[in-house]
């Protein structure tokens, strides 16, 4: 948490998503984009206004498609991300918010920032969580961090550099062994260690 520290604890949600997703944000993309009257239309699958806006209580626009639009990758992270901004520069848990805002004075964030009224935390849409190990329980049972956990592995076996920095990506499809193997021993590392160096792959080339 200490090392990761940033505004609006979006550093730690990005590591979070790297490391475990082993992808970059945006996490989600919708089938049926949304025009919201920009050069491109919003990809994301929570609603354009789940999310904080100057229109809708936030100090940061959100909301805002006159670049680029920040809603594709905020619509995730800003669902995530307070679950980590109770802890300060330090790593040290506190009871409120403790992670800073990039406006003048770097005044503490508010939830307001993050999300509208009423609106809920989730690891993905249509999974929401309430705090940290939720969200531990939310992510033990996505098929994609059981996927990262055996492609890291897969990479480190065959010397590959890391997927998400220099995009040494592994298709599904050629450690569904792999996978399968690891999630039916119950995620067990020293299952799919073994699974991953008596693979064909690594033992015939």
């Amino acid at each position: 948490m200490s090392q990761f520290y940033s505004n609006f604890a979006f550093r730690r949600t990005r590591w979070v998503q790297e490391t475990f997703v082993c992808t970059a944000f945006p996490a989600e993309v919708s089938a049926t984009p949304t025009d919201v009257h920009a050069a491109a239309p919003y990809t994301g699958k929570f609603p354009f206004a789940s999310i904080a806006g100057l229109d809708n209580g936030g100090r940061i626009d959100f909301h805002d498609v006159s670049a680029t639009i920040c809603a594709n990758c905020h619509s995730n992270i800003n669902h995530i991300a307070p679950l980590f901004a109770n802890y300060d520069v330090n790593g040290m848990y506190q009871t409120a918010i403790a992670v800073t805002t990039p406006l003048d004075g770097a005044p503490l964030a508010k939830m307001s920032d993050y999300l509208p009224a009423n609106e809920g935390l989730a690891w993905r849409f249509g999974t929401p969580v309430t705090d940290l190990p939720s969200l531990g329980a939310a992510m033990a049972t996505d098929p994609q961090v059981a996927a990262c956990g055996v492609a890291r592995v897969w990479n480190w076996a065959l010397g590959k550099t890391d997927i998400v920095d220099t995009l040494q990506q592994v298709p599904n499809d050629t450690i569904q062994t792999q996978i399968d193997a690891f999630t039916s021993s119950g995620y067990k590392i020293k299952t799919l260690i073994r699974a991953v160096y008596t693979s064909d792959d690594f033992v015939k080339f």
